[in-house]
């Protein structure tokens, strides 16, 4: 039975040899290592094709002239697949030696399975060992909301072409997720518990844009949705763009189809470009400087992310300093605005709605009981305090959600 392994490769000259060697040892021989260049200007594709020449089980496909995205690679991974079973790879990760084994005797064993994954062992990026992940095996959670490590899976033929290609929505992120929950219409997905794929974790994992991901990957649960109820998929009708129109804030506010736990998952980092869903504002006069900094320090560890921070500084004796909390509150949007005279409570509120951006307010030390009994009963005051704008989020949503147009 021959096995695909699938690579897709992009700039990974300093990890790519690790992984194509960690296929080739593979204790289960009849395979072939399809992989795909996504455009590399660091030699990657000379270091695979010199491993290629000793190796005939090694096929490296015409590389992009330019990056074309993961998408673009995956697809053409999979047309060129010749195997019975089809095994992704990440470039720079390794494979242990038993795995494309194990794998295939899970699969003879269980035929009512299309597809698994295994656990992973994390690594730093010099290949230091860290903690063990394991996922679920439940396939009903699979086919819901997959949890597994896709470069770790393993899928019979009949199974990958059910699925089809990966879609170009996905170009930004969640490819995956799309394509395993179309798997999961007509195939059971599971996971084992043998540690069989070590994961690198270094600095280009974070390159891709989190708020994007998090949105498609609502996305492609909401698609899955409509398919089992024998409704038209909406990716097929998507434009998809590089500025992310389709995935803005009211696309998940507009549609009561989707649930506030939706809602809250999808809008929990911005979209660059867009106005933040929640402001924050912060009117002060002669602020205790240790309680103005522990304040911004929760504001700037909240799990909710798509926020902005007003501040307004009433004439405080002892002015706040805008750069003095920007460090308090990297990456978060914000606003400082100082009244020369003392103008009161009143005006400082109206100078800051003026200026707010989001369709959710929250005033600072307020809203604590609109959202106390959404936070979890038995957590420990400090996740409390960083749950706060996400249970904020829950509360309100209702309120400003729209009504779907009708048809």
């Amino acid at each position: 039975m021959l096995v695909s392994v699938l690579m897709p490769t992009f700039n990974v000259a300093q990890y790519v040899a690790a992984a194509v060697n960690s296929i080739l040892g593979q204790t289960w021989r009849d395979l072939e290592l399809l992989v795909q260049d996504d455009g590399s200007s660091d030699g990657t594709v000379d270091v695979v094709q010199n491993i290629a020449r000793s190796d005939g089980r090694v096929r490296v496909l015409p590389p992009f002239r330019e990056n074309s995205g993961v998408v673009a690679a995956r697809n053409a991974l999979l047309k060129s697949a010749q195997g019975d079973f089809i095994a992704w790879m990440d470039s720079d990760d390794v494979s242990l030696p038993p795995r494309l084994q194990t794998q295939l005797d899970f699969l003879a064993r269980n035929p009512e399975f299309g597809a698994l994954g295994t656990a992973i062992q994390w690594m730093d990026s010099d290949g230091t060992a860290r903690e063990i992940q394991r996922f679920s095996p439940d396939p009903a959670k699979q086919a819901i909301d997959p949890n597994v490590c896709c470069a770790s899976v393993m899928a019979r033929r009949v199974a990958v072409e059910d699925a089809g290609p990966f879609r170009e929505a996905f170009f930004a992120g969640s490819e995956d997720r799309d394509w395993l929950l179309k798997m999961a219409d007509r195939h059971k997905i599971t996971n084992i518990a043998d540690v069989l794929y070590a994961y690198r974790r270094h600095s280009g994992l974070m390159s891709r844009n989190r708020g994007v991901i998090a949105r498609l990957g609502v996305l492609a649960r909401y698609a899955a949705r409509l398919r089992r109820r024998g409704e038209p998929d909406p990716i097929e009708t998507l434009v998809p763009d590089r500025g992310f129109h389709f995935l803005r804030d009211a696309v998940f506010l507009d549609n009561p189809e989707f649930d506030n736990r939706d809602v809250v998952e999808a809008l929990g980092r911005p979209l660059p470009g867009e106005n933040p869903l929640v402001s924050v504002l912060i009117p002060c006069c002669d602020e205790e400087p240790y309680f103005f900094e522990k304040h911004m320090r929760e504001w700037s560890s909240q799990t909710f992310r798509n926020f902005e921070v007003l501040i307004h500084d009433d004439a405080s004796r002892t002015a706040v300093e805008e750069e003095r909390v920007r460090k308090l509150l990297p990456e978060i949007p914000l606003t400082v605005v100082r009244s020369e005279t003392r103008n009161g409570s009143a005006a400082a509120r109206a100078a800051l709605l003026a200026r707010a951006r989001g369709s959710i307010l929250a005033w600072q030390n307020e809203d604590v009981e609109e959202v106390e009994a959404l936070l979890p009963a038995n957590s420990t005051s400090k996740t409390r305090r960083t749950l706060f704008l996400e249970a904020l989020v829950h509360a309100r949503l209702n309120t400003i959600r729209r009504a779907k147009p009708a048809q």
